[in-house]
């Protein structure tokens, strides 16, 4: 028996409202306010649930910290047991021009990394494909992208 997209969002709607619903408060306004806007006033789901629409949504700012973990795995795999950030940042800037001239165009069809990439390649190719835009090539751009995580497990004596 198929279930209607409408009663389905009811059904869901019910069950958020219930006593039993494991969803934190939060998350439940979220999805009911969301809900409730395309139900009634016909806005499309993924607009009223804030997922597309600005650069800033949700989906747009989750991609965007999965591809600032994939560059910044990228840059400690470039790290040489020292740590000066701004080096880090002039080494990713570097390893991000030969990727995107070199082997994105190669690569750009693929869903998974080829095998015999290396571990620095695969991160790019991840923080590539998560984008779907040129990674960010600006060596104060990378700096301050990295700057929090970098020498984070390390004492550095003037920076």
């Amino acid at each position: 028996m198929q279930i209607s997209t409408e009663n389905a969002l009811k059904f869901l709607l019910q069950t958020m409202v219930s006593a039993e619903s494991a969803l934190p408060p939060e998350v439940a306004a979220w999805l009911t306010d969301g809900i409730n806007q395309h139900l009634t006033d016909g806005v499309p789901l993924d607009q009223a649930l804030g997922l597309v629409g600005g650069s800033r949504t949700a989906g747009y700012q989750y991609r965007m910290q999965q591809r600032d973990r994939h560059l910044k795995a990228a840059a400690e795999l470039l790290a040489d047991g020292s740590c000066p950030p701004w080096r880090r940042a002039q080494e990713l800037k570097k390893a991000i021009n030969r990727f995107e001239g070199a082997i994105w165009p190669r690569l750009r069809h693929h869903n998974q990394p080829p095998e015999n990439l290396s571990e620095l390649r695969r991160a790019l190719f991840w923080a590539r494909k998560l984008n779907m835009a040129p990674l960010p090539s600006s060596q104060r751009g990378l700096y301050e992208m990295l700057k929090p995580s970098l020498c984070s497990s390390r004492t550095s004596a003037g920076g």
